[in-house]
């Protein structure tokens, strides 16, 4: 099963693209090559963990999520929150808890939105992989921040968070 990561796409808000210095001239263009980048990355029987903040109004919920390559396993993050009971209308779409621990392909990932800097099982050689600071605070090692602002726009492979999150000394 291929597995990907992201978070933090925030579709349809306007606002971050200033708050972030995203390269977009609107909330239409960030939209658009959000689900370009996703849709050439993700196929239809990927798997991809959202880490939150996905998607910002009602309507880029409609607008957005039948778009969507891949079976979409979401963390949520704070501005999910008002929004997770519209997700049961879409198939594509799981809601987790805000603090995941799973066994991908034999990769134990402790996954929340939020950066966290001790997790279960880190002794062990768990990894863990977050979003929400938008690049702003260094990753420790075993972690990886897998948010849309970090990694070019796209979502990543399992295989490439873990590269990154190994490449740091602990």
């Amino acid at each position: 099963m291929k597995v990907f990561l992201t978070a933090d796409t925030h579709f349809g808000h306007e606002k971050i693209i200033e708050y972030c210095a995203r390269p977009f001239k609107n909330v239409a263009e960030m939209n658009q090559v959000l689900v370009e980048n996703w849709n050439a990355t993700i196929t239809r029987d990927a798997v991809v963990y959202h880490l939150g903040d996905f998607i910002w109004t009602r309507k880029a919920i409609a607008d957005i999520l039948p778009r969507l390559n891949g079976k979409i396993k979401l963390v949520y993050g704070g501005h999910d929150f008002p929004y997770l009971n519209m997700y049961k209308k879409y198939p594509n779409i799981t809601v987790l808890s805000p603090l995941a621990v799973e066994n991908i392909n034999g990769t134990v990932a402790v996954l929340c939105h939020f950066p966290l800097r001790s997790w279960e099982r880190k002794e062990y050689g768990a990894y863990h992989f977050y979003g929400h600071t938008h690049g702003n605070l260094l990753p420790l090692y075993k972690s990886w921040e897998v948010g849309v602002d970090c990694n070019n726009f796209y979502p990543i492979s399992l295989e490439e968070a873990i590269e990154k999150a190994n490449y740091l000394e602990d």
